[in-house]
């Protein structure tokens, strides 16, 4: 199960996907709070970015979020065992009861696949953005426009190729942000979200 039910509402979790500063933790920290408001219950942000950082961190003393490094050292775990960044969010969803959840960042076909397997209920949002501002976007969050590696990284190349239930446009403009989470929660509260799921 990937659902938590309330009173006799479903309220499923999310994952987001998306190229390069498309805006995707953005939107699951703004979802993550809207939830938490709305319904009144915890909602856990789980992240295959955060088990890399920690990596990152622990064995390179690297505190920042050094997306070249980040992507060199995802690809190598994955070269060992394809499933094992998403193995470990199944983990830690399950050991520690963490529904519903929220994950900011499902990069290629076999996380999707490996998490959908785990929690057919799964909604996953995809977003899309123009290139210029997911560049604009990068510069402004990270002080360099993100480089030529970065964007040509596999993981950059096949994001298209994997399926949603939702698509959404994302133009960097805050109310943008609050229209996804107010549409996802009327939603959730009448029931749309989980047709959605059937198709």
């Amino acid at each position: 199960m990937s659902t938590e039910k309330l009173k006799g509402i479903e309220i499923p979790s999310f994952s987001f996907i998306g190229k390069l500063a498309s805006g995707k933790t953005t939107y699951a920290d703004n979802l993550k709070e809207a939830l938490e408001k709305e319904f009144q219950i915890p909602v856990y942000k789980v992240s295959t970015s955060a088990i890399v950082a920690e990596v990152a961190l622990r064995y390179y003393g690297e505190p920042n979020k050094n997306r070249g490094l980040y992507q060199k050292i995802a690809n190598k775990m994955k070269e060992i065992d394809p499933k094992v960044l998403a193995n470990c969010i199944i983990r830690d969803v399950k050991e520690n009861n963490k529904l519903p959840f929220i994950i900011d960042s499902v990069r290629d076909m076999t996380d999707y696949i490996t998490l959908k397997r785990a929690f057919p209920k799964l909604v996953t949002i995809k977003l899309d953005a123009d290139f210029r501002l997911r560049c604009e976007f990068h510069k402004e969050k990270y002080g360099e426009y993100p480089l030529e590696v970065e964007l040509e990284d596999l993981s950059e190349r096949t994001i298209n190729s994997i399926p949603s239930e939702i698509k959404f446009q994302n133009m960097y403009k805050p109310e943008n942000i609050s229209r996804l989470s107010s549409s996802l929660i009327r939603s959730i509260r009448n029931g749309t979200i989980m047709e959605l799921l059937r198709h």
